[in-house]
């Protein structure tokens, strides 16, 4: 599995240009607002109503979902706090990328980041991305972060992934 960063400039919401390799979308389930939910919805002309129904569902159950039936498909995660460990919510998601057979996989998470970096959290991320880089459907995955923490994130991704070249770079 490859892992390519893909910095965007924090507040720029409406720039958002989801990675048109994608097979498969994984977003926070944020339905208020112009968070990116509503931004990548938009952009793939998805039925608004019915993603805010599934996303307000994920977050009263705090389950990841699937929306197998969208091109691409979306796969919706609870929102978080920012301040525990991610294992169990990254174990659903892999769960539900490897249901669909995702190869190419656009991780939406932490790519506009409200206040501080969520360090426990992307830690425990690259932690299960490493336990299963060789074990997954997942060819490529694509992880919108946060310019302001680039330097930081691709620190924690040495620690994990010391072995492997991090890409940086804008993919389209």
């Amino acid at each position: 599995m490859e892992i390519i960063f893909r910095p965007l400039q924090s507040k720029n919401y409406l720039s958002y240009a989801p990675s048109i390799e994608s097979d498969t979308m994984t977003v926070t389930a944020n339905p208020m607002g112009m968070a990116p939910l509503q931004i990548i919805t938009s952009k793939f002309s998805w039925n608004s109503l019915r993603v805010h129904r599934a996303a307000t569902r994920v977050n009263r159950f705090s389950k990841v979902a699937v929306l197998r039936d969208l091109n691409p498909k979306l796969i919706l995660v609870p929102r978080t706090t920012g301040e525990k460990d991610a294992s169990e919510l990254m174990d659903e998601l892999l769960e539900a990328t490897e249901s669909v057979q995702s190869e190419v996989l656009n991780f939406t998470h932490y790519g506009y980041i409200q206040e501080k970096l969520p360090k426990i959290e992307v830690e425990s991320v690259l932690r299960k991305l490493s336990e299963i880089k060789n074990r997954t459907s997942i060819r490529v995955f694509i992880w919108d972060i946060d310019s302001r923490y680039q330097a930081e994130i691709k620190d924690m991704y040495k620690k994990y992934f010391s072995k492997s070249l991090v890409h940086l770079e804008a993919v389209q």
